[in-house]
Formats: structure tokens, C-alpha cells, sequence
């Protein structure tokens, strides 16, 4: 097979740097064949995604979650592979399809014959996803951290803490697979994948391979509650919560009186409406045979 990488240069800091380095020279020193190139600016990686679908047998994202979504939206629909090489802070998606970090794993699918599964992906509105999409605290918490995503997790962490101290829960509507429901609501996360935030376990039960999202719904509570929960959503302890509902669907459409922070693999913007579906085996994934 014929690679093309498209790397995130600041991808995992220097951590990631390194990593990338040893990576490339593993690759080269085995004689696979590849091409790669960095992005430069927010979309670029899906430009060049769409650049290569007819070059190479293989698309492959080096970075973390975002670099991912990026060239998922560029070789959707093209029936080509994406690989994925976790070299940013959080890679989420990724702890969902492998449990290992060690370097001579995340390759193994590049050296040797590599299992090419389909795996569902998520569509919110025109855009798709690969791991988690939601509305409300969530996505408060990734607007405050993206100045200081440098730190990793903890950035995460303790973005948490001071949006637990900002919150004031939104208003929402909600129709899940045709049933409706009124909330004041803490968060609605919809997951592809079990984690986001770098390892919370926000959907310990999600599959990328099931047709369904899981979704987590949180009624707002105090912010001493949220205290009290947040380190339980690490080991996914947090769904026996009695204002948390899980839900397994194939689309939900949520709906504000006005606008309100919602966010697609970190990816953060506004809006007062979306509509969240699944797309069953939606995109061929490099994975290791083994």
C-alpha cells in the first residue's frame, strides 16, 4: 500500500514532535512507501485529505483528534482508508479502537498486512465526526481550554473547574429517534467513541461499530454535584448518576432558544440547532491485524 501522511506540525508539543520524528524514520528504515505533508492552518488537513484520495491507497492523520476530523472530512466518501497515528495530547478516538500507546503498535498497521474495517462515523448538520459532539458544558469547557491545550489533560481539568464555576445550564429541546423531551441540561454529549477531554470515559458502552451513538444526557445540578462527579466520568462511574441518562440512538436534533456552545471533536462553534446522525460504516479504518 501506498501512504499519505498529512501531519499536524504542532500537534502533542514537543512530545508530539518527537514522536512524528521516530515515526517517519521507522517507516522509512522499513521501506514503506509513503508521502507526507503538514498542514499549516485550520482546514488544511482536509484539503489535502481530498487532494490525495486518488494518489494513494491510504490517507493517514498524524496528530490528535482534530487532525483526524479534518481528514475524515476530506476522504468521506471516497471509500479510502484512514489511518490514524496518535501524536497529539488527547487522542481519544483512538484509545477507543487500541488500548496501546507503544510506538511499535500504533505502526503495526503500515508494516504489515493491515485489517481494513468500516467503522460508523457522526454527522452533525453538514460536517461529520469521528468521536464526540455535544452541547453545553462540554463545550464550554473546550472553548476555555483551547488557549492553554498545550498542557494536555490537565488543561482540560482545570478548564472544568472554572466552567463548573461559569455554568448556569441551558434550556434545551431534545428528540431522540422520534421521542421529545424538555430539559434544563448540564451538557448532551454524543459519542462515536468512549472518551473525550484526554481519557474521560464520557460513553463506556459507545462502538464505533454498533449503527447507534450513545448519547449522554446530564441534567444541570449544583456546582458542588459536578464537583463531586467530574472524577467518576475517568472510569465512567458517572452514568449511575441519577441526573445522567444514556441512550443508545440513530439521531437526535436538539434545539435552543438561543444560541449556545456546542463542539464536534474540540472543534467549537455556536448555534441554536443541530441535528446529530449516525452514518453506519461510514468509513473504511486502518487497523492492525493482530
Amino acid at each position: 500500500m501506498r501512504f499519505k501522511l498529512i501531519i499536524n506540525p504542532i500537534a502533542g508539543g514537543r512530545k508530539g514532535k518527537t514522536l512524528t520524528e521516530k515515526v517517519l524514520e521507522k517507516l522509512k528504515s522499513w521501506g514503506i512507501s509513503f508521502e507526507h505533508e503538514f498542514s499549516r492552518y485550520i482546514g488544511h488537513a482536509t484539503e489535502i485529505a481530498r487532494q490525495s484520495v486518488k494518489r494513494f491507497d491510504a490517507v493517514v492523520a498524524v496528530g490528535g483528534d482534530g487532525t483526524v476530523n479534518e481528514v475524515l472530512n476530506g476522504v468521506f466518501g471516497y471509500n479510502i482508508p484512514l489511518g490514524i497515528l496518535p501524536v497529539g495530547r488527547g487522542n481519544d478516538f483512538f484509545k477507543t479502537i487500541s488500548p496501546s500507546r507503544l510506538l511499535d503498535t500504533i505502526i503495526r498497521p503500515f508494516i504489515e498486512t493491515p485489517k481494513i474495517e468500516m467503522v460508523d462515523v457522526g454527522k452533525i448538520n453538514n460536517r461529520y465526526f469521528m468521536n464526540v459532539a455535544g452541547v453545553g458544558f462540554d463545550a464550554l469547557v473546550a472553548t476555555i481550554a483551547e488557549p492553554i491545550r498545550f498542557l494536555g489533560p490537565i488543561a482540560y481539568l482545570g478548564s472544568a473547574i472554572i466552567g463548573i464555576i461559569k455554568n448556569k445550564g441551558i434550556k434545551l429541546k431534545l428528540n431522540i429517534d422520534g421521542e421529545k423531551m424538555d430539559l434544563n441540561a448540564l451538557l448532551v454529549a454524543i459519542a462515536n467513541g468512549k472518551y473525550f477531554g484526554g481519557g474521560m470515559k464520557i460513553a463506556p458502552d459507545a462502538s464505533p461499530w454498533d449503527g447507534k451513538l450513545d448519547i449522554c444526557i446530564a441534567e444541570n445540578v449544583s456546582s458542588l454535584e459536578i464537583l463531586k462527579t467530574l472524577p467518576k466520568v475517568y472510569s465512567g462511574r458517572h452514568i449511575y448518576h441519577s441526573k445522567i441518562k444514556m441512550l443508545k440512538a440513530e439521531c437526535i436534533e436538539i434545539s435552543s432558544s438561543e444560541k449556545i456552545p456546542a463542539e464536534m471533536d474540540g472543534e467549537v462553534f455556536y448555534t441554536d440547532r443541530i441535528k446529530v446522525e449516525v452514518v453506519p460504516r461510514g468509513v473504511p479504518l486502518l487497523l492492525s491485524s493482530t
